[in-house]
């Protein structure tokens, strides 16, 4: 049995007489409820108390499991043993992370139709890139009167993007999403490739967006030097792409080496192709992504 049920779980488990169910917005209110708590209770015993990072990451993994089931975890990189070296005890913290964020993001999507799409692309994509299409979608979220969707993947060309923005005025943006892996070394071609891949996913005669996150080992001078010509040279002949959003990770570790932090600076990039209305929309997601995680719309994660 599961520490934390998901919402299908906890739905299937009602009284099918409740005068609720059916009721989406009622049906999550119920389930939240619940859920917080149970991981009240839990933190109400003084010896988990005494370390709630370590009932973090139960839970996390625990809901991951509800979600995946346990194949799909052990499928991903392990967890290092802890260990005094600086090198393990960096990469521990990093994969940790990633799962528990994962956690909290497959929360928080569950009350929304697209879900299932979600899920289904963290079922076959490694958590990193999942991770950073949640955090796109939790920060589209805060543009006001919008409506975001992650939609079904199509696998043709011009139709394959991965979340679709809807501003109240009825403009349609299709948006596309790039992780680029730590063991992919940094070269103006890899992000040209990169982006000119991501237009052909893009819909013919739309004017869309690009989000790319930067791993860590691209950080550094090369990176500030090359970087804002490699993004120019590869948008410069589509006109699909309105603006490109590069999100790079810096990270810290404190001196025990048993906590850390990310530090996310965003570099945007607006092409030519934009009339005085659609910079005003990137202007002001801009603002946005640089407020950082201060989501209105998704529901806060119990953990």
């Amino acid at each position: 049995m599961p520490i934390l049920p998901t919402l299908s779980q906890f739905i299937a488990a009602v009284d099918k007489q409740a005068v609720w169910l059916g009721k989406p917005d009622i049906e999550w209110q119920k389930y939240d409820e619940h859920v917080f708590v149970l991981v009240n209770e839990i933190l109400s015993d003084p010896m988990a108390a005494q370390d709630a990072a370590v009932v973090t990451e139960i839970l996390a993994e625990d809901l991951l499991i509800s979600m995946l089931g346990k194949a799909w975890l052990d499928s991903l990189t392990k967890i290092p043993e802890r260990s005094d070296d600086l090198i393990v005890k960096v990469r521990r913290l990093q994969l940790l992370g990633e799962r528990r964020e994962l956690a909290r993001r497959l929360y928080q999507f569950q009350s929304y139709p697209w879900f299932e799409h979600y899920l289904r692309h963290v079922e076959k994509n490694d958590p990193q890139s999942s991770l950073f299409e949640g955090d796109v979608i939790r920060h589209l979220m805060n543009i006001p009167g919008s409506d975001v969707s992650r939609v079904a993947e199509s696998g043709r060309k011009g139709e394959d993007y991965d979340i679709l923005l809807r501003y109240p005025s009825g403009t349609l943006i299709p948006v596309e999403v790039k992780t680029k892996d730590s063991s992919t070394p940094f070269t103006t071609n890899t992000v040209k490739s990169t982006l000119k891949a991501a237009a052909r996913q893009l819909p013919v005669g739309s004017l869309g967006l690009v989000f790319l996150r930067a791993p860590f080992s691209w950080v550094g001078g090369r990176l500030e030097l090359e970087y804002p010509e490699a993004i120019h040279e590869g948008i410069r002949q589509t006109t699909r792409i309105a603006a490109v959003f590069t999100a790079i990770d810096k990270s810290h570790i404190d001196s025990s080496g048993t906590r850390g932090s990310v530090t996310r600076i965003w570099h945007p990039y607006f092409s030519e192709c934009n009339d005085n209305s659609m910079r005003e929309r990137l202007v002001q997601l801009l603002r946005i992504l640089e407020a950082g995680d201060r989501s209105l719309f998704a529901p806060r994660p119990p953990f």
